[in-house]
């Protein structure tokens, strides 16, 4: 091509402009390549030079609106594009986010300031973006509303090194943020905050949906609280559904007149959802604690510390399951092999109940378990469910225990082909309306969902699929051990040695 080309430009040494006779368009247009030598890249193809004219047009009011001396640069093109901001900044606010957007294209292609803002705005809300661009078009109060505070430099200059640091998306140790904004909208982020911390990841998104009219926005740079979604504990919760209803509700200026959105009541998960096999984390098994008349809080003073080992027991700040299997939980090589002690999640299992929840338990050993349903059932009752699916170190389990007043009343343990019961177990509980004796491997996944719809019903108590299975933070304690002691000469189940 450079040796049949035009080359329009005759004095540059860092842009050459060839139009190729052998390129040509339905038009009859010969194609424009423009070759930027510091792009080290391939040239840059138009269809035509009309194309090419227009693209430099946008370029040079693009370089004209950039921060130096000629940003104040204002012409005809600057003015009708200004005047298409304005108009996209006002649908957006009215719910209208892709109009906005589409409206958005042009003036952002010319490089207008707040178009820019505005776009990344709305692109970082939808998702098609990781970041957002602080230092273009947006004011310094919608930076300082919007914005993670920068961290503060460490005492003597120097950071210790961590070594997560690399990690990247979301196996990125983050630090902990709380978005906060004023007015009714900012009250109600922190009544979905408590909410969320405690599992009721459904009821949270409805206060806050319910209360976006009441946000206003800081200038016209401004579209949307776009900081909830960095904040620690609400941000997980943002699904691509709901950023695009997050946007979609008229807001500012344009909000409805009247009371708005009625923050709706959540239906309850229930407990089936465990069994359906969709939760990837979930393969191996599960175990939980739900115990009644408790706040989650105080669940580590009835099931997290061992006074005869001289523990302390504490209710953790909210983590995801990843963040506490890797940033908390102990190594192997720092507890006995014969401990069991999960690092459980807790929250809210429906009215008047609380859950404490593992999703990495470790396999159901028979002959040393201990259920913790007795101790967690102080003036109160408990109900211990442990299901494992894992082939090691023997066939799948499901386990259910329920005690009062400390003391269990009825319990059983069902296997593939045997189940083992204890005390006087309600009819709609008995194990053999789920477990069958056949050692049939489907039918045994059939009745451990029969048994969780049971347990639910029984109980009235539900599991937040949402804040369970999208990782969500919340808070965690680590419990006495699940296992007793190994007896004289036992070791492993199999009987070798550690």
């Amino acid at each position: 091509m450079w040796s049949r080309a035009l080359q329009l430009d005759v004095e540059s040494d860092a842009t050459y402009v060839l139009m190729d006779p052998l390129d040509v368009g339905d038009d009859g247009e010969w194609a424009v390549y423009c070759h930027e030598v510091r792009a080290a890249g391939p040239p840059r193809r138009y269809e035509s030079f009309r194309a090419y004219m227009e693209d430099m047009y946008r370029q040079f009011h693009r370089l004209r609106a950039a921060p130096g001396p000629e940003a104040g640069f204002v012409n005809a093109t600057t003015r009708a594009l200004d005047a298409v901001v304005e108009d996209a900044w006002h649908w957006a606010l009215a719910g209208e986010y892709e109009r906005a957007r589409a409206a958005l294209t042009e003036p952002d292609a010319f490089g207008r300031p707040r178009a820019t803002a505005l776009v990344t705005q709305i692109d970082y809300v939808l998702g098609k973006t990781s970041s957002i661009n602080s230092s273009w078009g947006m004011s310094d109060a919608v930076r300082e509303r919007e914005f993670l505070p920068v961290p503060k430099p460490v005492a003597g200059g120097h950071r210790r090194r961590d070594p997560y640091a690399l990690l990247i998306g979301p196996w990125r140790r983050k630090p902990s943020f709380s978005y906060v904004t004023p007015g009714g909208f900012g009250a109600a982020v922190d009544e979905a905050r408590e909410q969320a911390r405690w599992g009721d990841a459904d009821a949270a998104w409805y206060t806050i949906r319910a209360a976006l009219p009441q946000w206003q926005p800081l200038d016209a740079t401004h579209l949307a609280p776009f900081g909830l979604l960095e904040d620690s504990i609400l941000g997980p919760l943002m699904t691509g559904e709901r950023r695009r209803e997050f946007l979609s509700v008229p807001r500012g200026p344009h909000a409805v007149p009247g009371p708005g959105p009625i923050a709706r009541t959540p239906t309850p998960d229930g407990l089936a959802w465990l069994a359906e096999g969709t939760v990837r984390s979930l393969e191996s098994g599960y175990r939980f604690v739900l115990v009644e008349g408790v706040g989650p809080a105080e669940l580590p003073g009835l099931i997290g510390a061992d006074e005869e080992a001289d523990e302390e027991s504490v209710l953790l700040e909210p983590s995801t399951s990843w963040e506490a299997h890797h940033f908390l939980a102990p190594r192997r090589d720092e507890t006995p092999w014969y401990d069991d002690k999960p690092l459980m999640a807790v929250g809210r299992a429906g009215p008047g109940w609380s859950f404490a929840f593992d999703g990495h338990e470790r396999g159901f050993s028979a002959s040393r378990f201990v259920s913790p349903a007795a101790a967690a059932s102080r003036a109160t009752r408990a109900v211990v469910v442990w299901c494992s699916r894992d082939e090691f170190p023997g066939p799948p389990v499901f386990h259910l225990s329920v005690a009062e007043e400390g003391v269990e009343r009825y319990a059983f343990t069902a296997y593939e082909a045997d189940v083992v019961r204890s005390g006087s177990i309600p009819p709609p509980l008995e194990p053999g309306r789920f477990f069958s004796r056949t050692g049939d491997r489907a039918g045994w996944l059939v009745g451990e969902r029969r048994a969780l719809e049971a347990v639910a019903t029984a109980f009235g108590v539900s599991l937040p699929r949402f804040a369970l299975s999208e990782d969500c933070r919340l808070h965690r304690f680590r419990t006495r051990s699940w296992t007793r002691l190994p007896g004289s000469g036992v070791m492993y189940d199999d009987g070798s040695a550690p």
